[in-house]
């Protein structure tokens, strides 16, 4: 199973470690695992986190959580 690190997730969705805090509390991103005190995310359910994400129209909620206007 592949994972991404911090620095690998910024690079895909560039927003604040808050804000992934926040949309994994939510429910809605995939739950990070802990391993030596680091955190990742499985590979395959935030790439189909992100293509759900690019394929559905925006709202004003989201780009706020983004920084987007």
């Amino acid at each position: 199973m592949r994972r991404y690190n911090r620095s690998q997730l910024r690079q895909l969705w560039p927003v604040s470690d808050m804000t992934v805090w926040r949309a994994e509390r939510q429910g809605g991103f995939p739950e990070h695992v802990t391993i030596n005190r680091r955190n990742y995310w499985p590979a395959d359910e935030v790439d189909a986190w992100l293509a759900a994400r690019a394929q559905a129209p925006a709202r004003k909620a989201d780009n706020v959580a983004t920084g987007l206007r």
